[in-house]
């Protein structure tokens, strides 16, 4: 009898089938590996919001980096600043439309 696995692989890295048919993300932002929910039991439309977000991350690292360094351009420092009020739990999410209404130039 062979036991049932809670994740199963898929063939793109870093995107997981939960065994209840859920699809999630697997991305490593700051030394911690966090597991999002990607919201979809079906595989193309996860694979399409996977890639979306994986470009946001690489983008927070990227972003991250330059910080350290002290090389940000204005740009980098608004998706900073962006990235902070989004994970703020106290925000509501029509206030969010308003502060972000902003379009980078560049």
């Amino acid at each position: 009898m062979r036991k049932q696995t809670t994740w199963t692989k898929t063939r793109t890295p870093g995107l997981l089938r939960h065994k209840t048919g859920r699809y999630y993300g697997r991305f490593t932002l700051g030394g911690k590996t966090t597991f999002e929910a990607l919201k979809t039991d079906l595989l193309e439309i996860a694979r399409t919001r996977f890639a979306k977000r994986k470009v946001e991350v690489e983008s927070a690292r990227r972003v991250a980096r330059n910080t350290e360094t002290g090389a940000n351009t204005v740009g980098d420092l608004a998706l900073l600043y962006r990235n902070k009020v989004k994970a703020r739990v106290g925000i509501v999410s029509t206030a969010l439309l308003g502060i972000f209404s902003f379009q980078c130039i560049g």
